[in-house]
């Protein structure tokens, strides 16, 4: 039998129903994702700090392969605290997942009991710690696949792909009918996923050896990995090991899907392969000298491989790479 159609589904279906959005963290993700719920109709109100004055001067631009936007000042909702903001339906949550620990006074001006909370974050663990913030509001996980790059101040790249996976804490299908909706009319496509947990290890399968070899080498993009054998066959190695962890992570959580190790890699080089000299975001904060993503990025996945009794001496080997450039250069402790 096939489910139940939903109020969600049938909105989605029928008639656009504008919602207020809180963009949390105006950087590329933030920026883009706001910028095509606001094409689609949405009041979205961003939070910025290193781009608030160019955005209140010249707008936002965003050159994209999904199509070029521009939006000029005065169509913009740009804020500099969130107490000013207000209520919103969503907050879309885009922070460096370091800066985790400042979500709780970023987002509880903007939230009531019926808002929604969407995190386009990398790492895993995020839904978890958000759940703890705020366990009386749903919580997502969102996953994009696509090339999303700042430029100067109030433009944003947007040179390749553009799938946005998602899956919620709990993985309610009503609630990712919800954001189906939301999205709804836009340019962005949405991939709803059954299980978060199986969302967040696959976007891993690809984070965790390009973002993390493209670190170790000192700041090379994903074509030079690609293209060199030997830095090709540590990511494959890297990425196996993800797998092999997901596998043992999504067990213990009880959840039946399993990650196919060859499927995997043959997907993840797929795309990469005609990818060109892309900059991973974590090579592009360690060539710009800003801090690392390294804890949910690389070491929560550690972290949860050694409770698993799952060897990951590759992935290990490339983590003490960027721990030591960051100590190197002055993040880190010595």
């Amino acid at each position: 039998h096939a489910p139940p159609t939903t109020m969600a589904a049938v909105e989605a279906q029928t008639s656009f129903v504008q919602k207020k959005v809180g963009v949390i963290g105006s950087g590329a993700i933030g920026l883009y994702f706001g910028a095509r719920l606001l094409e689609a109709g949405h009041e979205v109100s961003f939070l910025c700090r290193r781009d608030a004055a160019a955005l209140s001067e010249k707008g936002l631009s965003v050159s994209s392969v999904k199509g070029d936007m521009h939006f000029p000042p005065k169509s913009l909702r740009i804020f500099t605290s969130s107490d000013d903001i207000g209520n919103v339906d969503w907050v879309l949550l885009a922070l460096k997942s370091y800066a985790l620990e400042d979500a709780e006074k970023l987002v509880r001006p903007l939230l009531s009991p019926t808002t929604r909370i969407l995190a386009i974050m990398n790492g895993i663990g995020i839904e978890e710690v958000l759940s703890s913030k705020f366990p009386s509001n749903p919580i997502l996980g969102g996953m994009a696949f696509a090339c999303i790059n700042r430029g100067d101040p109030g433009f944003v790249i947007h040179s390749a792909y553009g799938i946005l996976q998602i899956g919620h804490f709990g993985d309610d299908q009503a609630i990712l009918e919800e954001v189906q909706a939301l999205f709804s009319g836009s340019k962005v496509e949405v991939n709803l996923c059954p299980s978060y947990l199986v969302a967040r290890w696959d976007k891993l399968c690809w984070n965790l050896p390009f973002n993390g070899v493209a670190v170790a080498m000192g700041g090379v993009t994903v074509d030079v990995i690609a293209r060199d054998p030997d830095l090709r066959a540590q990511a494959v190695d890297v990425m196996k090991e993800v797998v092999a962890v997901a596998n043992a992570d999504l067990r213990h959580h009880g959840v039946a899907q399993q990650l196919d190790e060859a499927a995997v890699v043959e997907r993840m080089f797929g795309f990469t392969d005609k990818l060109g000299p892309y900059r991973t975001s974590t090579m592009v904060d360690l060539c710009e000298k800003r801090q690392l993503e390294i804890e949910f990025l690389f070491l929560v996945p550690l972290q949860r491989a050694a409770a698993l009794n799952v060897p990951c001496p590759a992935l290990t080997s490339v983590v003490r790479f960027i721990r030591g450039h960051d100590r190197l250069r002055g993040a880190l402790p010595p």
